[in-house]
């Protein structure tokens, strides 16, 4: 048990090389939809190259020890706000496949009736259960392990009234533009053993929809309803897979505005700003910086024994049984989430969100991130749990006031 986290407690930097960048991808017609708005009060966040507005004694001794002028931190003073319609998150961080490697990807589109989506939501998920927004746009993208990744995109107030044409993303000619849709795009990636039906990035999908951007959505492989194996330690892959829907939605002449992840998701919006450097803006919430914590945590002492003696442990959750091994455990303490976030180009604008009494992940786990990406902004959210159960609107208004570049 204790060889186990010890004989990794220095993780190692060669996470840093990116899997190869998709090369085709085919688009199939879709049929016409539109998407519901809703209305929301902003509040300032905070943003890079704005100074605290209100930081706390610990926050403002973190921003005074660096000189870099893009760094900044703001704690929200929030009191006891009404839960959102739906409260609580799914857990804590993403998950795909083990494999490695994203050398092609193909799409396919579809209207949101084509198929149903999981009932399986506990009640600690929300009051009232997340679902596909009726005006939504399915669609898969195919990774490089072959496995078909389930997704759906949401216009902020606009109907789709043109399907788009058939193409490849790299061929002349190309996939013309979905009419009257957002040209700006924020991709949403959920947690451990989570789905984009998560309640924390349904909060944040319907206030960046209110803002005007459309969001898409979607299951990293081996969760929801995505292809694959599940796999505990594979943040890289996770990584890849967002890659290859970044490509769908560029595919369709859109832009990608930034991508947003929440607790394990956090860390692969991390990783990817590292790994391809591609997208201004990043916001990582409830992301672990210390990736050897939480793992006794999660398993315990006695199957962190087990994994130690036999490999590998089954586990159970609300979506059914998933089997941890000793080897993604490895590859979680060998994914070095310092060395990435130092990797981070300045053009890239990363904010994270954190909520001050997260039981999952430590809030000191913020302060890290934000000593160590070059241009950072920093929000805690006071009272606020891991998953945001009463503190949704919080949540969303920090998002979109970042988005929106708006200093407090």
């Amino acid at each position: 048990m204790s060889s186990l986290l010890s004989s990794f407690a220095s993780p190692v930097a060669t996470v840093l090389k990116p899997d190869p960048a998709p090369s085709s991808a085919t688009v199939s017609s879709i049929a016409p939809v539109v998407t519901p708005c809703h209305n929301h009060h902003w509040f300032a966040g905070r943003r890079p190259g704005f100074s605290s507005a209100d930081p706390s004694p610990q926050l403002n001794r973190l921003a005074s020890s660096h000189s870099n002028p893009r760094r900044s931190s703001r704690r929200f003073r929030i009191a006891a706000t009404t839960p959102s319609s739906s409260s609580s998150s799914s857990s804590s961080s993403s998950s795909s496949s083990s494999s490695s490697s994203s050398s092609s990807s193909s799409y396919s589109l579809s209207p949101s009736s084509s198929a149903a989506f999981p009932a399986a939501m506990s009640a600690a998920d929300s009051q009232t259960t997340p679902s596909v927004p009726e005006r939504a746009v399915r669609f898969t993208v195919t990774n490089g392990d072959g496995n078909r990744l389930s997704a759906f995109l949401v216009e902020p107030d606009a109907t789709l009234t043109e399907a788009p044409t058939r193409g490849t993303a790299s061929g002349g000619g190309g996939v013309s533009s979905v009419a009257d849709g957002s040209a700006k795009v924020v991709v949403l990636c959920h947690g451990f053993r989570s789905t984009k039906l998560s309640s924390t990035v349904q909060k944040l999908s319907d206030a960046i929809l209110a803002a005007g951007f459309a969001t898409v959505r979607f299951d990293f492989s081996g969760n929801g309803e995505s292809d694959g194996a599940f796999a505990t330690g594979n943040y890289r892959h996770e990584a890849a897979d967002l890659q290859c829907v970044v490509e769908w939605v560029r595919a369709q002449g859109r832009h990608v505005e930034a991508v947003i992840g929440h607790s394990k998701g956090g860390n692969c919006v991390v990783l990817y700003a590292s790994l391809y450097q591609d997208v201004p803006k990043v916001i990582n919430v409830s992301g672990r910086y210390d990736l050897s914590r939480g793992i006794r945590e999660r398993f315990g002492e006695e199957g962190m024994a087990k994994l130690e003696e036999e490999g590998q442990l089954t586990q159970q959750d609300k979506y059914g049984s998933y089997v941890v091994t000793k080897e993604s455990i490895q590859e979680r303490l060998a994914t070095d989430m310092a060395a990435a976030s130092r990797a981070i180009p300045t053009s890239c604008s990363v904010y994270t969100i954190h909520g001050s009494e997260d039981a999952v992940v430590p809030v000191e786990d913020a302060s890290s991130f934000h000593a160590a990406i070059p241009n950072h902004g920093l929000c805690i959210i006071e009272g606020a749990c891991h998953n945001f159960r009463l503190h949704g609107r919080d949540l969303g208004e920090a998002a979109v006031a970042f988005l929106l570049d708006k200093p407090s």
